[in-house]
């Protein structure tokens, strides 16, 4: 995510509540555009056929190193999702389904240590 330092000043708290603040500010129909406007460009996108729900889990379950929960917003397949981790807790994701060019669900995942 742009716009965050490697290594903040200062508690924790404030930094944690300015990534969920920047995240609150996407909305369902936000463009692609608007989304690497607001964040930065995504750490991982997928594309296409690879954006079901079920290959999203594998991915996850490969990145997280085991098994993982993740609620979706929607159970359809998405035409891209893109995929920002939070500059400083690097377990939480910030996933988003695109269809059409546009948001269409947004979740967030923490991953198991």
């Amino acid at each position: 995510m742009k716009g965050f330092p490697l290594k903040p000043e200062g508690p924790m708290g404030p930094w944690y509540k300015k990534v969920n603040d920047l995240v609150a500010q996407t909305r369902q129909g936000d463009s692609k555009a608007r989304l690497i406007e607001l964040l930065g460009p995504p750490e991982v996108t997928v594309s296409g056929a690879n954006s079901s729900p079920q290959h999203l889990q594998n991915i996850m379950e490969d990145v997280a190193g085991g098994p993982t929960l993740i609620q979706y917003g929607s159970k359809e397949n998405y035409d891209e999702v893109l995929d920002y981790k939070d500059p400083f807790r690097p377990r939480v994701h910030y996933i988003f389904g695109m269809k059409g060019g546009e948001v269409v669900a947004k979740w967030r995942d923490t991953q198991a240590v």
